[in-house]
């Protein structure tokens, strides 16, 4: 008996000093969210928003009025692989069948009807980026052999080319990262070449802007922050510039071990307007993604030198208990971030993931949309 009761105590103490050696296992178990089986499922497009909607596409188009995501009732035909918005109409981007090669760019000005816009022989394999830019949509093109590509603008409801002919030095054909307005410029982001400004009309004209052309910042993203356009690379780098002054690196910004994978959102704190981030989405590790915070000056723009900070761990921020963050989206490589712009759509943060659906920040917790 006394031996069975010395062997008890050893095994309860081997135990005891087992969990106590496991404790930021239990800690980070403790701090996960039951994951909830996404409605909009996969690889979601970025979200965008028309007319008082939000719109996403995993195959189809689906539409958000401020509670609920639910299939548009009217869709495009074919497989629906991207959706982009302007301030006067909304597109989605098409495939048929199986083939990339038959892609069609449809329009909606009333976000139930579709009519196709017509294509130019020249770049017919539509795909290779689709973005709005303020009253324009550029979207990404190659000719029939994939050996040249392009950026082409929607013309009153026919594709007329902007950027022609964008290949690399390596002979690989470019494609349209991001593009933005600011002023009377559209800026135009371009894998391997750099980012343009121009007008509409004279992009034929325009080349890469001073700072923004070396190849190892591999450009994936673009976004206005109060009055510098700011692009984002696989590479690592943030740069922040304007067609007057040029590009140059951001300070703080720049870390080749954290490729950014090209997911940009402004967020402003709806508990007050006057902070602002910056949302960058990153990648690292298998467990180690999600998205970091740049905190944005009381006029909205760049600070001189940014941080790099993860969501929970300074002030503002969009979550509110790292840890949480850190054992949910975190751990998801993200293709796309969207704060709803208020009013009904409400303020709502989502996230596109890529390939675990469509996640939102609700109730203190990010999780998938059901």
């Amino acid at each position: 008996m006394k031996r069975i009761l010395m062997n008890t105590a050893l095994l309860l103490a081997v135990l005891l000093v087992f969990s106590c050696n496991q404790s930021p296992l239990f800690y980070n178990i403790s701090k996960e969210t039951p994951p909830k089986n996404p409605i909009i499922a996969g690889q979601p497009s970025k979200i965008v928003e028309f007319s008082g909607q939000l719109y996403a596409a995993n195959g189809t188009v689906w539409v958000y009025a401020g509670s609920s995501w639910t299939r548009l009732a009217s869709q495009p035909a074919g497989n629906v692989r991207d959706v982009a918005a302007t301030t006067g109409a909304l597109y989605a981007l098409t495939v048929d069948g199986t083939g990339s090669l038959s892609t069609t760019l449809y329009k909606s000005t009333n976000g139930t009807s579709w009519t196709p816009v017509s294509n130019t022989p020249s770049y017919p394999i539509l795909g290779g980026g689709l973005f709005g830019a303020g009253d324009t949509l550029f979207v990404g093109a190659k000719n029939s052999g994939g050996t040249s590509a392009a950026v082409l603008y929607d013309n009153n409801g026919s594709l007329t080319v902007a950027l022609d002919n964008i290949t690399t030095s390596g002979s690989v054909p470019g494609t349209l990262a991001g593009a933005v307005k600011m002023g009377t410029n559209y800026y135009l982001a371009v894998t391997g070449m750099g980012v343009y400004a121009s007008s509409l009309t004279s992009f034929s004209s325009a080349n890469p802007i001073t700072g923004s052309t070396d190849t190892k910042y591999r450009l994936n993203g673009l976004i206005a922050v109060g009055n510098k356009v700011v692009a984002v690379g696989s590479g690592g780098y943030m740069l922040a510039g304007d067609s007057t002054t040029g590009f140059s690196e951001v300070s703080g910004a720049c870390d080749t071990s954290y490729p950014y994978t090209g997911a940009l959102a402004v967020w402003t704190d709806p508990s007050n307007s006057a902070n602002k981030l910056l949302l960058v989405g990153r990648r690292y590790s298998t467990y180690t993604n999600g998205y970091w915070e740049i905190g944005l000056t009381t006029s909205g723009d760049l600070p001189g030198t940014v941080s790099l900070n993860k969501p929970g761990s300074s002030s503002p921020t969009t979550v509110t208990d790292k840890s949480t963050y850190e054992q949910s989206l975190g751990q998801k490589v993200l293709t796309a971030l969207y704060q709803a712009p208020g009013g009904t759509l409400g303020t709502t943060l989502f996230a596109s993931t890529l390939k675990d659906g469509l996640w939102a920040y609700r109730n203190g917790t990010w999780n998938a949309e059901e």
